[in-house]
């Protein structure tokens, strides 16, 4: 799989896949983020004029050579076919089809109207596709392009924004991917490209900002830079590559190899493997590169493309169906998110005689989480049994427990190992306590609270979640809903309120341990996330860890007594002024790579000096550093009355001793 860039300023020229295999007519699971944008010089019968200025266009490289000059282009737009270079060499797509003109913009991804791109992109056979004037598409669900196609948008400006994107494959040990003539410019942070498995040709690009890395991989690629640009945008980053968390003993084979790169302002590629693998790897089909310095001359005309778009989150994440349950349930949200604003802690911690008095830990949240009580005023409900069925869950099951009506304390006969078909979608006023059974979600999807309240999930080990395709979920007592495929987090929170999670491990999840979105931070433009309180007391953050420990929008975070050994980009992130307030953790730096703690984007200081960020009572090791910002003395103005005290950071070894699933025993403390 390769992706390339994280951010709105990607401005590709060209990017081309296709199999080793030349007969091969199925692509390898592949997702690219491909364009080539509109037209942009005036070309007359005398020659090429650059944006109708008189200034002649004079070709640099290879595919605007082969085509940009002819004035007649689009008479004779089918000569595009003939100047594939690369490992794209051969591709001729519509070519041998007829023109397939779009002139409707709406998609419907389960009935496309004729003249609808996913109408022609779905059709037998080879087609031209062509655009009869600007437009911005935003596609319902992926579009699934059928063989033999060529999408062709010069002559006008379109989008393909704000829609639905996906991700995985391991056949990718056949890809061969030519990305040249490309600008890399501001804003931009990583995956320039990111590669697993398969072969990629990097060529005469530049790469001027990055702030992570500019071309990674994990999964052994072979990487050739060839031709390249490389001017480092700051101290911070002046390494090109990145292989992840893998030490250089697992990737030191690995072929990754520069040949006429230019550096610049401390720019440094670190090569492995076999520096004459260009000629052992699919050369035969590789293009020519000019050298490095000539690179600003190149890619003269990589401008004007669309931007890259993030997508973010929204209120219906995953729902499928959103039908008038799952509407009066996000009204309910939102009130109750008014309704908890304004909470109250207190006490924590267990007795004896835990096991005839389970409810009392209802009255331990701490924190923002105090007042959350759970299935306190409910009757118990004793889990059984381990299967799961996400469309008609059993009497006895943790699924059919979650989605009754009403308060219940759900417990376990036993210790289980539970694998989800699907999220695990819990309803309001329950809590899921395993103390004195040993309970794994493992090895299937993860737990999903959405547009619910009051929930306590205490002592669950949750593993080795993968994203689930969807379908018909049992998501409340008398409800059915249709699902979208899931994300493959271990607990995920949508538009959720008063939710307190006790005492879980939380490793080895697709896409994150806890998501907690929307209503809590998942969009930049939506405020009413500054009603956000979050505490994250006595954790401990270990090996593997790389960043958001958490990440906030807006808000207000009170981070306490933690235990931090290992980030890889930060541990504690920031935009849109959030409040954050570190008491009492402990800050071990885990190598010279990772000093810094906190991380508040790609803004300039001017921009977030006045952000109330506060270290207080911490304990840095091996060189660590907090930057604060702002107001000194912010928690005790903020919320203040709702926050834990806390003890000195140097006492976190001993605090977080307890961290995880308890092992409780009946008749003794836990």
């Amino acid at each position: 799989m390769t992706s390339t860039g994280r951010h709105e300023n990607w401005k590709p020229l060209r990017t081309w896949t296709r199999p080793i295999t030349p007969t091969r007519r199925r692509w390898s699971a592949i997702t690219m983020t491909t364009s080539l944008g509109p037209c942009s010089s005036f070309i007359s019968p005398k020659g090429c004029w650059h944006n109708r200025k008189r200034v002649p266009v004079r070709f640099t490289n290879h595919v605007d050579s082969c085509r940009r000059c002819d004035p007649d282009w689009e008479k004779n737009r089918k000569k595009l076919a003939d100047c594939a270079p690369g490992f794209a060499r051969g591709t001729t797509s519509g070519k041998d089809g007829e023109f397939y003109v779009v002139t409707d913009l709406i998609d419907n991804a389960a009935d496309p109207k004729p003249g609808t791109l996913r109408h022609a992109a779905t059709q037998t056979g080879p087609h031209w596709i062509t655009f009869k004037g600007s437009m911005t598409i935003k596609l319902q669900q992926k579009l699934i392009v059928t063989s033999d196609k060529t999408i062709d948008a010069r002559g006008a400006n379109v989008e393909v924004c704000n829609g639905a994107a996906s991700d995985s494959y391991s056949a990718d040990k056949k890809m061969q991917v030519t990305v040249d003539l490309n600008h890399f410019g501001k804003g931009l942070v990583a995956r320039m490209p990111r590669c697993r498995f398969g072969f990629i040709h990097v060529v005469n690009n530049d790469y001027n900002h990055w702030f992570l890395y500019a071309i990674g991989g994990t999964n052994n690629p072979t990487i050739i830079s060839q031709g390249n640009r490389y001017s480092a945008p700051g101290f911070g980053a002046k390494e090109v590559t990145c292989r992840g968390l893998l030490k250089s003993a697992q990737w030191k084979n690995w072929n990754w190899v520069s040949q006429g790169d230019h550096f610049e302002s401390g720019a440094v590629f670190t090569p492995s493997g076999n520096p004459s693998a260009s000629k052992r790897f699919g050369a035969d089909k590789m293009m020519p590169f000019k050298p490095g310095q000539m690179v600003p001359e190149l890619k003269n005309y990589s401008f004007f493309l669309f931007l890259f778009v993030v997508i973010i989150p929204t209120l219906e994440d995953h729902i499928t169906e959103y039908d008038e349950y799952w509407t009066a349930r996000e009204l309910e949200a939102i009130k109750n998110l008014d309704k908890a604003y304004h909470s109250n802690p207190d006490c924590w911690r267990c007795d004896p005689d835990w096991e005839k008095n389970r409810k009392k830990l209802a009255d331990c949240a701490p924190g923002f989480a105090q007042g959350t009580t759970g299935g306190k005023d409910g009757e118990f409900y004793v889990v059984t049994d381990p299967i799961d069925n996400a469309a008609d869950p059993k009497p006895g099951t943790l699924r059919h427990a979650v989605t009754q009506t009403g308060p219940l304390w759900i417990t376990f006969k036993g210790s289980m190992t539970i694998k989800l078909q699907q999220e695990l979608i819990v309803t309001s006023d329950k809590t899921i306590d395993s103390r004195g059974a040993n309970v794994e979600v493992c090895n299937g999807a993860g737990i999903t609270i959405q547009f619910a309240k009051n929930i306590t999930i205490h002592g669950l080990q949750i593993h080795h979640i993968i994203p689930s395709k969807g379908g018909k979920i049992k998501d409340g007592e008398n409800h059915h809903g249709l699902r979208g495929d899931s994300d493959g987090d271990g607990v995920s929170l949508f538009g959720a309120t008063n939710v307190w999670l006790d005492h879980l491990s939380l490793h080895h999840c697709a896409d994150g341990l806890i998501d907690v979105v929307i209503l809590f931070g998942a969009s930049d433009s939506y405020s009413a996330d500054k009603k956000m309180q979050v505490t994250v007391d006595l954790n401990h953050f270990g090996k593997g860890l790389v960043e958001r420990m958490p990440r906030c929008r807006f808000g207000f975070i009170h981070v306490i007594n933690n235990d931090y050994n290992h980030w890889f980009l930060y541990a504690i992130g920031g935009t849109n002024n959030p409040t954050i307030i570190s008491q009492g953790n402990r800050y071990s730096s885990p190598g010279f790579w990772a000093k810094e703690v906190t991380c508040r984007g790609l803004l300039k200081s001017a921009q977030w000096r006045n952000w109330n960020w506060v270290s207080q009572g911490d304990h840095f090791e091996s060189g660590a550093i907090f930057t604060p910002s702002g107001n000194p003395s912010a928690s005790k103005r903020f919320g203040a009355d709702k926050m834990m005290p806390f003890k000195p950071g140097q006492m976190v070894p001993e605090l977080k001793k307890y961290a995880g699933p308890l092992s409780c025993s009946i008749g003794r403390p836990c």
